[in-house]
C-alpha cells in the first residue's frame, strides 16, 4: 500500500532564504539590483531635504554662496546619481522579476513532466499542483513579487536607522509616536494579509472552473456540440457565476484595504501635528532654525513611510512564505520510484509476462481493484484481455508498463522481478496505444519518431507498414504537415482511422517487444476498428502482445483470452473455446453479435428500399 508523503513545514526565514538561493544561483544581478535601488531610493529624500535646507540657509543670509555651492553641486549630483540607478534598476527589477518568475514555472513544469504517474493522479498531489502554480502565474506571485517586497525591506530597514538616528537626536518623542502608530499598522496589515490568503485559497478553485471554461469556449471540438445544442446560455451563466463569486471575495480584502488606508491616514496626521508642534516651538524659542526645520520636516515624513513600510514588508513576508511554502511541497515530492539498475539489454526476445498474486487498490478506495492476479503470458502469445467496465483491464495494463505500482504481489518479466529494471529501459520494452489520444503541435514526422528507441524501424518503414504512406501522399506537406490547427495555421485534423493508422506508425517505428492496445478503436465503427486490428495482428508477430476492446469480435485472433470480473480472471480460453463454455463470455458475444448482425440487415434492408 502506498504510504503518504510527509510535507516538510518551513519557517518564514528558511522560506525567503530559498527563494534568495535561487535568485543568487539564476545570476547576483537580481540581488544586485534591489539592493542597489533600495539605497538610492533611501537617500533620495534625504538628498533632497538636505538640498532644500542648504538652498534656505543660503537665501538666510546664514551661510554664503561661495562657501556653499560646492556642497550644493555635489549634493545635485548625488540626487540625479540615485534618480538614474533607481530608474533603471525599477526597469530591471520588472524584468529580471518576470524572467525569474518564468523560469520557476518551467521547473514546475519540468517537475510534472518527470513525476511518477501515480503520484501525479492522487488527488492531494494534484491540490498540490494547483497551489504551486499560483506562485509562477502573475507579477504578483512570489516568484517576482519578492523583488518589490525585498527592495522595500531593504529601503525601509537602511531609512529606518539613518532616519532614526538623525530623529532621535532631535526629539525621542517623535520615533515614540512613530513606531507606536507603525506597531498598529503592522498588527492591521498581518490580519490584511490572513484574509488575501484565505481569499487566495478560496479561489483556487474557481480560478480552476474559469480556466476549464475559457479553455472550451475555444476549443474546436466543443464548438460543435455548443452550437448545436445551445450551451452558449450555459456558459454564460457559469461565467457569471463564478466571476460574481470571485468578485465577493476580492470586495472583502479591497474593503479591508481602503479601511486601512484610512487608518494610516489617521496616524499620520496625529503624526505631523505632533511633529510640526514639536518643531515649531523649537524654532520660536531660538533652539532650531529655519534651515533645519525644514530638513527635519521631510526626513520626518520620510521615517514615518520607512517604519510604517517595514512593518508592512514583514507582513508580505509571511505572505509570500505561505506561496512559496505551496511550492515547494509538490516541488518536493519523490522523483524516484522503487526500480533498479538493470537494463533490458541482455533480455532474450520474445519477452515472458508473469502476474503472480498481484493487488492493486486505488487511493481511499475501499476494495481493491485487482485482487490476487495470477497470469502468466508466454513469450510471443497474444492475449486479449474483456469484461465489463470496471473490471481492472487498464489498472493492469498501468501496472504492467510501470505507471502503477502494485499494492502487493509482483510482476515478473522473463522471470526478474519488476523493480529490478532501471526505468527508463523498462519502458523501451512497450509500445502502447491507447484510447485516449494527445496530439502535440508538431509534425506527422516528428509524431512518429518520438518513439525512437534502441530497437526502432526506420521512419519510411513505418510509414509504409502502417498504411500511412497513401495519407501522407494527398497532404501537400506530406510528413512534415504539422498537427494541431489551434497552433498552425497549415495543420490537419486528421479523422478518426487516420489518427488511428499514426498511431500504429508510432508504435512500429518504436518498434518494442511487448505491444499493448488499450481500446486504441472505441471511437471507430466495427469494420473500421476491424481494419485497424488486423493491421495490429500482422505486426504483433514475434511480440508478445494484449489486447484490450469492449467488442469481442476485436479479439478473435488472440491465442488466449482473459475475462475479466472485479478485478479477478473469471473465464479464460481461446474464442472458441469460451464459446463453448457458454459462460459470461459467450452471452456478451452473442449480444454484440446480434446487435451488429441486426444493424447490418437493417442496412440491407434500407438500400433494399431505395433502390
Amino acid at each position: 500500500m502506498r504510504e503518504m508523503e510527509e510535507t516538510q513545514t518551513y519557517s518564514v526565514l528558511q522560506n525567503v532564504t530559498y527563494l534568495y538561493k535561487k535568485m543568487w544561483r539564476e545570476g547576483p544581478k537580481h540581488i544586485i539590483s534591489f539592493v542597489l535601488r533600495a539605497i538610492a531610493d533611501m537617500l533620495l529624500p534625504l538628498l533632497t531635504s538636505a538640498t532644500i535646507a542648504l538652498i534656505i540657509s543660503i537665501v538666510s543670509g546664514n551661510q554664503s554662496w561661495n562657501q556653499a555651492q560646492l556642497i550644493f553641486y555635489a549634493l545635485l549630483a548625488l540626487t540625479a546619481v540615485c534618480m538614474i540607478i533607481s530608474e533603471t534598476m525599477s526597469n530591471y527589477e520588472n524584468s529580471g522579476g518576470n524572467m525569474f518568475r518564468v523560469s520557476n514555472m518551467m521547473g514546475l513544469s519540468r517537475k510534472l513532466l518527470y513525476l511518477p504517474f501515480q503520484k501525479l493522479e492522487q488527488p492531494e498531489n494534484i491540490s498540490k499542483l494547483q497551489k504551486a502554480g499560483e506562485p509562477t502565474q502573475n507579477n504578483n506571485g512570489a516568484f517576482q513579487k519578492i523583488f518589490t517586497v525585498s527592495y522595500h525591506f531593504l529601503r525601509d530597514s537602511l531609512g529606518l536607522l539613518i532616519y532614526g538616528y538623525l530623529i532621535g537626536q532631535l526629539h525621542p518623542l517623535i520615533i515614540a509616536v512613530i513606531t507606536i502608530f507603525s506597531l498598529l499598522m503592522y498588527g492591521y496589515s498581518l490580519g490584511t494579509n490572513r484574509l488575501s490568503e484565505s481569499i487566495r485559497r478560496q479561489q483556487a478553485p474557481l480560478s480552476k472552473k474559469t480556466k476549464y471554461l475559457v479553455d472550451h469556449t475555444g476549443d474546436f471540438k466543443a464548438v460543435k456540440d455548443m452550437r448545436l445544442f445551445h450551451m452558449e446560455s450555459w456558459f454564460e451563466d457559469e461565467f457569471q457565476r463564478i466571476y460574481a463569486a470571485r468578485f465577493s471575495l476580492m470586495s472583502q480584502l479591497v474593503k479591508r484595504q481602503f479601511k486601512g488606508t484610512l487608518l494610516s491616514s489617521l496616524f499620520g496626521m496625529i503624526r505631523d501635528a505632533l511633529a510640526y508642534w514639536l518643531l515649531i516651538n523649537q524654532v520660536i524659542d531660538g533652539s532650531l532654525s529655519v534651515a533645519s526645520f525644514s530638513f527635519y520636516i521631510g526626513i520626518i515624513a520620510s521615517i514615518s513611510q520607512w517604519t510604517n513600510g517595514l512593518f508592512i514588508d514583514l507582513a508580505d513576508f509571511r505572505h509570500l512564505s505561505s506561496e512559496v511554502q505551496d511550492y515547494r511541497d509538490f516541488m518536493e515530492l519523490d522523483l524516484v520510484q522503487s526500480t533498479g539498475d538493470r537494463k533490458t539489454d541482455d533480455l532474450s526476445l520474445p519477452i515472458d509476462i508473469e502476474f503472480r498474486q498481484v493487488c492493486y487498490r486505488y487511493p481511499n478506495a475501499d476494495r481493491d481493484t485487482i485482487h490476487d492476479l495470477n497470469l502468466k503470458i508466454t513469450a510471443g502469445e497474444k492475449v486479449g484481455l474483456v469484461g465489463v467496465n470496471g473490471a481492472g483491464k487498464t489498472t493492469i495494463i498501468m501496472m504492467l508498463c510501470g505507471l502503477y505500482q502494485p499494492t502487493s504481489g509482483e510482476i515478473l518479466i522473463n522471470g526478474i522481478p519488476q523493480q529490478e529494471f532501471d526505468q527508463d529501459s523498462y519502458l523501451d520494452l512497450f509500445s502502447a496505444v491507447f484510447q485516449d489520444y494527445f496530439e502535440l503541435p508538431i509534425t506527422i514526422e516528428e509524431t512518429i519518431q518520438q518513439a525512437k528507441t534502441k530497437y526502432s524501424l526506420s521512419y519510411e518503414e513505418a510509414v509504409e507498414q502502417a498504411g500511412m504512406a497513401e495519407i501522407l501522399a494527398k497532404l501537400p506537406l506530406g510528413g512534415k504537415t504539422p498537427l494541431v490547427k489551434r497552433v498552425h495555421p497549415k495543420a490537419v485534423d486528421l479523422s478518426g482511422g487516420q489518427k488511428q493508422r499514426l498511431q500504429l506508425a508510432r508504435a512500429l517505428y518504436k518498434q518494442s517487444p511487448v505491444l499493448i492496445l488499450d481500446e486504441p478503436t472505441a471511437a471507430l465503427d466495427p469494420i473500421a476498428e476491424n481494419e485497424i486490428y488486423l493491421a495490429y495482428n500482422a505486426i504483433s508477430q514475434n511480440k508478445t502482445s494484449l489486447f484490450i476492446s469492449h467488442r469481442l469480435s476485436s479479439t478473435r485472433f488472440c491465442d488466449r483470452i482473459v475475462y475479466l470480473e472485479n478485478g479477478s480472471i473469471y473465464e479464460e480460453g481461446s474464442h472458441q473455446e469460451l464459446l463453448a463454455k457458454k459462460g459470461k463470455y459467450a452471452d456478451m458475444y452473442q449480444v454484440q453479435s446480434q446487435y451488429y448482425q441486426e444493424e447490418w440487415e437493417g442496412k440491407v434492408n434500407d438500400s433494399i428500399t431505395t433502390a
